[in-house]
């Protein structure tokens, strides 16, 4: 665990899972929830007072975060499961037909489809199999989000002073890339007969504004999509290397869904 200063405040980074522990269930937990950036930096990625993930205003990150909790309940948890599974199976088997034998698999893009296409079928209610009917250019929106992250890595780590002007260029366009995808994806939920708890909740709560429905979602986006695969792809590079953790996590795995997994599924 360290601490320094981060746009002239006090900012702590650690692994310690105990500080993380008090951080967020300890005493005094409240105090902690600024997030360290520049409202310029914030600004530019559509994060100033909007959004979740690093958003300081208390009033305006209650209202997101009421949508997020709603989403993010049991039967929505128990579907991301089901819905993960089949496009796993689905995207391996069809890397496996185009692939010559003995070619590597990319691991991480394969973690970012599985994760991107389970987030908008449990979240948008947009499954995969309509993707080309709606519009939606699966690898555009993964390679924007992918951008983005490297935006925000820009706009929130690197002080204004060092920004240069070209890069800054190319980052600011990422977020306009990415929003452009998100504002699109929004309007194809606008016409789906289903409803959807996350959507409802943040048009309702962002009715007067666009800007902040968008931010919403773009961040689900982020956090459905790329958090998750990368730690999906680091977790299952730990578990590549470890026999007996391989073995447990099947015996794991064989125990929990026994009563749920179809017979035929390896």
């Amino acid at each position: 665990t360290v601490e320094c200063l981060l746009g002239g405040r006090q900012l702590v980074i650690t692994c310690d899972p105990r500080v993380a522990a008090h951080v967020f269930k300890g005493k005094g937990s409240n105090n902690y929830r600024l997030r360290p950036a520049t409202d310029e930096g914030l600004r530019k990625l559509g994060m100033y007072h909007e959004g979740l993930i690093w958003n300081n205003d208390v009033k305006s990150w209650t209202k997101v975060r009421n949508c997020f909790k709603t989403a993010l309940n049991q039967d929505a948890l128990e579907r991301a499961t089901e819905v993960a599974r089949q496009e796993c199976i689905a995207l391996l088997n069809a890397e496996l037909e185009a692939k010559p034998k003995g070619t590597s698999l990319n691991l991480l893009n394969l973690a970012r489809k599985v994760t991107f296409r389970t987030a908008l079928s449990v979240f948008f209610g947009v499954r995969s199999d309509v993707f080309p009917a709606c519009g939606i250019d699966e690898e555009a929106i993964i390679a924007a989000i992918v951008q983005y992250f490297k935006a925000w890595e820009y706009l929130v780590l690197r002080p204004e002073r060092h920004w240069e002007d070209s890069l800054l260029a190319r980052h600011c366009t990422s977020v306009t890339e990415l929003r452009r995808h998100v504002h699109t994806l929004l309007e194809v939920t606008s016409k789906l007969s289903s409803s959807m708890p996350f959507i409802d909740s943040l048009c309702e709560a962002c009715a007067n504004n666009d800007s902040m429905r968008e931010q919403g979602a773009l961040e689900m986006l982020l956090a459905g999509t790329d958090t998750s695969s990368v730690t999906a792809y680091y977790a299952l590079l730990g578990v590549a290397g470890d026999g007996q953790l391989q073995r447990d996590l099947r015996a794991e795995l064989d125990g929990s869904c026994a009563k749920t997994r179809p017979t035929n599924t390896p």
